[in-house]
């Protein structure tokens, strides 16, 4: 097949040329939900206090306060370290409500994970 007697899929599909087979389009949804959803850790507060991901999705943290903070899921077990600067990611496997806190300070946040 020549790129001339390609097929284009007016909707959702991608170019079918030679060797390639037309699969939908991904939504621009499930694209932002493949990359890790992003936090920051401030000085007394997480930006984005409240984040919603779908299960298997990775939350990343960032630390730009000039004070040392720490994520900690006491019901996960799980937590980074105590740090001025720096990130943390951390993987959702399981839907569910997840709450996290600085356990230095006490401000808290929320990740939602769906199905």
């Amino acid at each position: 097949m020549t790129v001339a007697t390609s097929v284009l899929f007016a909707i959702g599909y991608l170019w079918v040329a030679e060797g390639v087979v037309a699969s939908p389009a991904p939504s621009p949804a499930s694209v932002a939900l493949a990359k890790p959803t992003g936090v920051t850790v401030n000085d007394f507060f997480f930006h984005k206090s409240k984040v919603t991901i779908k299960h298997g999705g990775t939350v990343k943290w960032t630390w730009v306060g000039m004070t040392t903070h720490n994520v900690t899921f006491r019901s996960l077990h799980k937590h980074s370290r105590d740090q001025v600067t720096g990130t943390y990611s951390l993987r959702f496997a399981k839907p569910g409500v997840y709450h996290y806190l600085c356990t230095i300070h006490g401000f808290t946040g929320t990740v939602v994970v769906r199905k």
